[in-house]
């Protein structure tokens, strides 16, 4: 029969020990609200059933099985740590402590990874896996992952990565595929300075690479933190580049959203990311002057069927404001955008009616300490 080691301690418990050996045909048994903590190195040769907290400060070998349960493993020591789970799955991983902890062969999380104090690092092209349900807690510039992280599943997917004192976390805003399993690890620096015409510079600091383990990757907009990249000047200028691999010219991937500035923020592109090699990137300045066609028809055509402002949604907090030959003001809206609100022949002060054909006069308020823009246009039904 085998042997049995059945832990039963309280929350606030401990059981502490320079050197802990689970022997073939042994079994320890962490219950539910109970810590196994050990100080020193844990070697498992037999069976670990993990349905409480396993606490670790020195070295992990397991050689054995380890039934991960409900439980959390948590390794806290202060300098490398090196740890071996030997492939196996953990349902909730705390780093803490700080130091490198060294993991020697694949890791699978079930449940969560909680990224406290401490590098998670590989020397051997080691895999963190994240599970479909899994989350991710914490990360800082003083606890991330240095290798690549793999999250399963479509949606949207987080990956904490990070190189040299810098959390650079990746997110994937919406993958699609079939059951795909996709990677992303951080590089710096940045050794592909080639571009197409659609760019005019490429960050040097850093790229990420995105990969597949399994199953197929259809693409997903990704967002990049932005961490003193100092190769360009003008935030209005960022875009999301994206390159097949090291000899290939990095193209534009677009913007949808900049937050921040390019010493800290983050960057999302507006066309999805493959995979491939991704980095911050610019483009020339673009034109941002309003146009406004002087001529509305609004007869059903699609031809200037509403007073179209070009460039109006560069300035979203802008307000548009229409006055008849007399002065009179017969139109005023903010937010202009010539999607869902817009100027089209009716009045919208003093009661909506439809205005007459005639000469009107527009002013446009930008919003942005700009002079305002004023014109006239002709309305013709």
């Amino acid at each position: 029969m085998k042997n049995k080691i059945l832990i039963l301690f309280c929350l606030l418990s401990s059981l502490a020990s320079a050197q802990i050996v689970v022997t073939n045909g042994t079994v320890l048994s962490i219950q539910s609200n109970s810590i196994f903590y050990d100080n020193g190195n844990f070697t498992n040769n037999g069976t670990v059933v993990n349905n409480g907290n396993l606490s670790i400060s020195g070295a992990w070998t397991n050689t054995g099985t380890y039934q991960a349960g409900t439980g959390q493993m948590t390794f806290n020591g202060t300098g490398t740590q090196v740890i071996n789970h030997d492939a196996q799955s953990i349902s909730k991983l705390v780093i803490s402590g700080g130091g490198e902890k060294l993991f020697t062969a694949d890791i699978s999380i079930e449940q969560e990874l909680s990224l406290q104090q401490g590098i998670l690092a590989t020397n051997n092209q080691s895999k963190i896996i994240l599970d479909q349900q899994a989350t991710v807690v914490g990360g800082s510039d003083s606890s991330y992952v240095q290798a690549v992280v793999y999250n399963t599943g479509t949606g949207m997917k987080l990956f904490p990565v990070g190189i040299n004192s810098h959390y650079t976390p990746v997110t994937l805003t919406d993958v699609t595929g079939s059951t795909p399993v996709v990677g992303v690890q951080v590089f710096e620096p940045n050794p592909n300075s080639t571009f197409d015409k659609s760019l005019v510079a490429v960050s040097p600091l850093r790229y990420w690479q995105i990969t597949a383990l399994s199953g197929s990757f259809d693409g997903s907009p990704v967002t990049l933190p932005l961490i003193g990249e100092d190769f360009s000047q003008s935030i209005e200028n960022a875009v999301v580049g994206q390159a097949a691999g090291a000899s290939d010219p990095f193209q534009s991937l677009g913007v949808s959203s900049v937050n921040g500035d390019f010493q800290s923020g983050s960057i999302t592109s507006n066309d999805p990311v493959t995979l491939a090699w991704v980095a911050v990137a610019t483009v020339e300045s673009p034109n941002r002057d309003i146009l406004v066609y002087n001529a509305v028809t609004p007869n059903g055509d699609g031809k200037h069927d509403f007073l179209k402002m070009v460039n109006i949604e560069y300035y979203p907090n802008n307000q548009v404001t229409i006055v008849n030959r007399y002065g009179q003001t017969v139109f005023e809206m903010d937010a202009y955008n010539n999607v869902d609100r817009f100027f089209s022949g009716e009045a919208n002060t003093g009661g909506l009616k439809t205005l007459t054909n005639g000469t009107y006069f527009y002013v446009i308020d930008k919003r942005n300490g700009d002079k305002k823009i004023s014109g006239f246009f002709i309305l013709t039904r």
